[in-house]
């Protein structure tokens, strides 16, 4: 963690997103950890300056790819860690969207945000939020646009609302085959869908492995990624060990899945206490530092 804190003083995309690649690891590991709030709170002072410089910034002539996605990122970053301007802009956004929708006039959301807006809109609205993007769903043709849609949708929060959303990803009158993995593959990457997800693809499992094929093995990856316990290790084996042996891809899978297991495990057993320790000492200083500044 110690490496990332020059990141509040860098501007350039790169190494941003090398960063950031490697803290989202860190990020699923303590998703579920009494200090998750820390890494939270730690990420949106890291990403504080970039936003401030850089969020939400659309030029007519955006011909310079590295700027681009560096705005894509700050924004996205800022919403995804709690940064109050940062997810008053998205809803604000998003109530726009709604109104250019049922005014049938042009988005007024640029394309590079676009999915930020819906997650946060999802994530911040109830019901009636939900069902007006799954409506605009089942409306669009453009394929880019269907997957934004479809990765909004599973950043709501409800259980309820996320446990309907897997169930209609089996029926191909709601989600075509082609893009009902994409359900779980989402919900999965939600802390609080991860579960459900679990759930569900094992309740349904000879029913979800015809219907993603191939696709299951990035389902299974999505959903026990972020397992970091022996509880969660042995539901995973318990459940391989309910299934028929004679398939080896998904032997594979499914090995492949218990390794990653066991290395979350081990991760957890060599780094967590040093990793809540330096969260609570930065969060220390960063008080200190606000304290004796005001």
């Amino acid at each position: 963690m110690r490496t990332t804190e020059y990141l509040d003083d860098e501007d350039e995309y790169i190494p941003w997103k090398t960063a950031l690649n490697a803290l989202h690891y860190i990020d699923l590991m303590l998703s579920r950890t009494a200090s998750y709030g820390l890494f939270q709170a730690y990420m949106r002072k890291q990403v504080e300056l970039l936003y401030r410089t850089y969020g939400w910034h659309v030029d007519a002539d955006d011909t310079d790819q590295m700027l681009t996605l560096l705005r894509m990122e700050a924004t996205h970053t800022a919403c995804t860690y709690g940064s109050k301007d940062c997810l008053t802009e998205a809803t604000n956004k998003f109530n726009e969207w709604q109104q250019s929708i049922n005014a049938g006039t042009p988005y007024p959301v640029s394309v590079n945000y676009r999915l930020t807006v819906y997650c946060q809109g999802i994530k911040t609205g109830d019901v009636d939020e939900w069902d007006f993007v799954w409506d605009v769903y089942q409306s669009e043709d453009w394929p880019a646009e269907r997957e934004r849609l479809l990765e909004g949708l599973s950043c709501n929060t409800a259980p309820w609302i996320l446990t309907r959303y897997l169930e209609r990803s089996m029926g191909d009158d709601e989600v075509p085959q082609s893009e009902a993995y994409l359900v779980l593959l989402h919900t999965a990457n939600n802390h609080l869908g991860r579960y459900l997800a679990w759930d569900f693809l094992r309740a349904n499992y000879d029913a979800a492995s015809k219907r993603f094929g191939a696709r299951l093995s990035d389902v299974v990856a999505a959903i026990t990624g972020a397992f970091n316990t022996q509880f969660e290790l042995g539901e995973v084996h318990s459940f391989r060990a309910s299934l028929p042996t004679d398939d080896s891809s998904m032997n594979h899978m499914w090995d492949t899945a218990e390794e990653t297991i066991v290395g979350n495990i081990q991760y957890m057993t060599n780094n967590e206490e040093e990793l809540v320790n330096w969260l609570n000492s930065n969060a220390e200083a960063r008080h200190r530092a606000s304290v004796m500044s005001s």
